[in-house]
């Protein structure tokens, strides 16, 4: 399953959202992979052995992979997928190897693999440009009312009332539109192992695994 849509719109956080709920099905666990730090097509294999916990050599890589995951019951999330598009034909040959792998990846474009189904993510609803100004009228976008916590998460003194907007009118109305539909914040299940802080709103990460419950 490719999860498709510009940056900014949600992918990563629909993702996570989406394996939390399917964790259950999958008795071998969830491995999640960034990949937004990752440059090179060639470099992915190495990353998804190391969000499996797998040793290997360089030239067996691929074989390694096949293997361990041949008899196991795995949903693979790879985040960040299309500046590594040129990796899609691993995918093909991991899918091909081990029937219990399920590959749920973020891209901006499809792979193009065979069996591969596309979820294009729309953007959370904004206020429309006309909007009232009213701060309960406005939380009750969902764009806007993530926003709000996470601002509040980040700095408890934010709130989303008049004294906090002051009196900017549209222009503060353009500033958190523009900043709602691009918040893409995401919570990490507890039990899962995860990739080190900054999975959160456009902060690419790649530093191996670690405990945690939010990023």
């Amino acid at each position: 399953m490719t999860l498709t849509g510009p940056g900014g719109v949600g992918k990563s956080r629909l993702m996570v959202e989406a394996a939390r709920r399917l964790e259950a099905g999958f008795a071998d666990g969830v491995r999640f992979v960034e990949l937004a730090a990752v440059s090179a097509a060639d470099l992915v294999a190495p990353g998804i052995a190391a969000g499996l916990g797998l040793s290997t050599s360089a030239g067996r890589l691929a074989a390694d992979l096949e293997s361990f995951l041949r008899s196991r019951r795995v949903l693979l999330a790879l985040d960040s997928f299309e500046q590594v598009i040129g990796a899609a034909p691993l995918l093909a040959g991991l899918l091909a190897a081990a029937p219990g792998l399920v590959v749920l990846v973020t891209s901006r474009a499809v792979l193009r693999l065979s069996g591969e189904h596309e979820f294009p993510v729309p953007p959370l609803p904004v206020p429309p440009a006309g909007a009232a100004a009213d701060p309960a009228g406005l939380l009750g976008f969902a764009s806007v009312g993530l926003f709000a916590e996470r601002a509040h998460a980040a700095a408890p003194g934010v709130r989303a009332d008049r004294r906090q907007r002051g009196g900017g009118g549209g222009e503060t109305r353009r500033r958190w539109r523009r900043s709602a539909a691009g918040w893409t914040g995401c919570r990490w299940p507890s039990s899962w192992p995860r990739p080190g802080s900054g999975c959160c709103r456009r902060r690419p990460c790649w530093s191996g695994w670690a405990s945690g419950s939010a990023c």
